[in-house]
């Protein structure tokens, strides 16, 4: 392959802490146009969440007031798109990522563990969110069958494999914090 088009490919696929602001919303409104719109459409099925663990990678890559600002962002999104209250995605991206940011130095992220774990629990946190609201708004335990275990399952495996994959060809180096 020429230099050109090796460029010109790899600069148009998408990557977490691109290192450009408005490169890095453009690409959460794609992530949450594709989740929204496409992927329901070719897989059937709705509840795949691709925006968290982008968000993860924002959160681990970027410093803590940028990964915000675009969680706000993502937030924002998704609150317009979803029935969850108002409030729902802000409240769970906001306290994510806080403990990721505070997390995030204490860390070894050479490791595969850290990665697995902070991608699995994040999604894990999200399922169990939107859970408990849901619960409160309804209050019905009927929803909770086999149709909604398997994609919660899918949901995690999901963030799994993104884990794994982010372990092994993690396309950042983790900012640390300026002290003030």
């Amino acid at each position: 392959m020429s230099l050109v088009f090796k460029r010109l490919f790899f600069g148009l696929v998408p990557r977490p802490a691109s290192g450009s602001f408005g490169l890095d919303i453009f690409y959460i409104i794609l992530i949450i146009s594709f989740q929204v719109s496409i992927l329901p459409s070719l897989l059937s099925y709705s509840d795949l969440d691709l925006l968290t663990p982008w968000l993860v990678f924002l959160f681990i890559g970027l410093g803590t007031g940028q990964a915000m600002l675009l969680a706000l962002l993502g937030a924002i999104a998704l609150e317009n798109h979803g029935t969850f209250p108002a409030g729902l995605y802000f409240c769970s991206y906001w306290i994510m990522g806080t403990l990721i940011s505070l997390l995030k130095k204490h860390i070894s992220w050479r490791n595969t563990l850290p990665w697995i774990a902070t991608f699995t629990i994040s999604q894990l946190w999200i399922v169990l969110f939107e859970t408990f609201v849901f619960l409160v708004k309804t209050s019905n335990l009927l929803f909770l069958d086999l149709k909604y275990g398997t994609g919660v399952f899918i949901r995690m495996l999901t963030a799994f494999v993104i884990g794994v994959f982010a372990a092994r060809f993690a396309p950042f180096k983790v900012t640390e914090e300026k002290p003030t």
